[in-house]
Formats: structure tokens, sequence, C-alpha cells
């Protein structure tokens, strides 16, 4: 099938799942933990469930790796492997925040080809591949959108990371005006997408699997955007649920290497520090 036509079946499959965590979005949801301790609701098990037959159903031959299937992941014999996330952001869900998204992403050979991170609340979807560009649906309209903004010198991030000596000394070295913090991993990716912010971090925490990553990262470099492994290597994807470390992105390559460059003196810096606090 054609990268146009599994988008499309991605953005109807992302809708559909918000359509059920919306079901579920209301004060007090009930949580449960799962084996790595992290919160798992309902609705993330119904909306995982959906989402991972119906891929099923149409692609019967790729691999499907998905949060909510405890790394019980369906290996198929083709050379694609679809990466799901059907609620990124639990625990803002959980809170009647509205900062959480649907993740539904494609690779080929371990390289994302395409998208979709959709927003339940005010119902925003994103979506990007290499042969189409990037664009934001809102409402009945659809707009490209592009890593090149009006904003420089500024850093999209996990909050934690501004409270770290070693994210401090980060942001002061790489002269950042101004940090966006809100949002879950895919969220926060978006703005650097649309160029809301020129850089990005993420995994600072050390907990971000390969379905957090793959559907926005599709998206940042069909936007334009260059990422990597803060030491340099490129993010591959298999049927496993980790991600290597730390990761970055930026709109060029000079920046790239900047980033890259002062994480790797505020490590020798301070080598007993973590990047969170």
């Amino acid at each position: 099938m054609s990268q146009n036509s599994d988008l499309d079946t991605a953005i109807f499959l992302a809708r559909g799942a918000s359509a059920i965590l919306m079901g579920h979005y209301k004060p007090n949801i009930a949580t449960e933990r799962k084996a790595d301790n992290s919160i798992v609701t309902a609705a993330d098990k119904e909306a995982n469930r959906y989402i991972v037959s119906q891929l099923h159903r149409r692609y019967p031959l790729d691999s499907i790796v998905s949060e909510e299937d405890g790394g019980r992941h369906i290996i198929g014999s083709s050379d694609s492997t679809w990466f799901v996330d059907p609620c990124d952001g639990t625990s803002r869900f959980t809170q009647h925040n509205d900062e959480f998204a649907v993740h539904i992403g494609k690779t080929i050979l371990g390289q994302p080809t395409l998208g979709v991170v959709h927003k339940p609340v005010g119902g925003k979807t994103y979506y990007g591949s290499a042969e189409k560009g990037a664009f934001v649906i809102y409402g009945k309209d659809t707009y490209p959108i592009s890593v090149i903004g009006k904003k420089q010198n500024v850093m999209s991030c996990h909050s934690k990371l501004t409270l770290s000596i070693k994210g401090q000394e980060l942001l002061e070295r790489l002269k950042i005006e101004d940090v966006e913090i809100t949002g879950s991993e895919g969220l926060r990716i978006m703005r650097f997408a649309t160029g809301q912010a020129s850089l990005y971090l993420g995994n600072i925490t050390r907990r971000a699997s390969t379905w957090d990553l793959c559907a926005p990262h599709a998206i940042a470099i069909a936007a334009g955007g260059i990422v990597e492994y803060v030491d340099g290597t490129p993010i591959i994807y298999s049927n496993t649920n980790k991600l290597n470390g730390m990761y970055c992105m930026a709109t060029n390559l000079v920046d790239l290497t900047k980033i890259q460059t002062e994480i790797e003196r505020v490590n020798t810096l301070y080598p007993q520090e973590t990047w969170v606090k």
C-alpha cells in the first residue's frame, strides 16, 4: 500500500482510539500499576485493543509493537512495523489534563516512514511522511507544518530538565531563552515540529519507549527536522521496547552538533549528577 493510504488508515484509527479515550475522560479515573510501575487505565487497554486489532486485520504481514500488550508483540513477515501508544501521557489523562495524545507510527527496516499524533481534547491531528511532508488538521482545515519557525533559542523538553544542575548548565551553554515544557512526549515534540521550539531534548528520564517516539519522530523529520541520539548515532527501531538513551532534535546539522557537543561537556563537568531532579 502507498504511504498516503497508510496515513489515511493511521489517522482514521487514531481518531477512533481518541473517541474511546474521551468516553472514559472524567475525574477520578481508576488506574492500575503495570510491571514497570507505570499506570494504565481501562481506556488505554480498550484503545490499544482497537488499534492493534484493526492494524492486524488490514496489514496481516506487518509487525506491531504496542505499549499495552505487555511485550507480547505481533511479529510479522514483512519489513514493516507499526508502533502504537494508545494514550501517550496517561498520568495527564487521569488528572483530567488535556495534554495527552494517541500515537501511531510506522517503520520500514527500522526507519520511521510515517506518523500520526492525535490530541483528543481539541481534536488536533498531526501527521507526516517522507513522501507527503508534515501537516496538522484542525477543524475542517489542514495546514502544512515546518520546524523552521520564528522562535530561535527555544528548547522543548521535560520539565525535570530545568530543575537539574546538568539541565541548567546545558540551557546556559546553549543560550536558551525560553523552554516549552507542557505536554506529553509526543506533544512536546510537536512544538518542535511546528516551529514553536528550535531544539528538542528527549528521554532524560530514560523511561521513553519506541512507541512513545516513533510517530512524532516521523512527523519531525517530515517537517524538516534532524533526529539522533545525543551520542550522534541514528535511532533504529526494532521489536524492542526501550530506547537506547537520550535523543535530540534540531532544525539543522550545526545546531544538532552543538547540542550533542554541549551535552558531552556537561556530562564531563558533572559526572555524578543526573539529568533529572
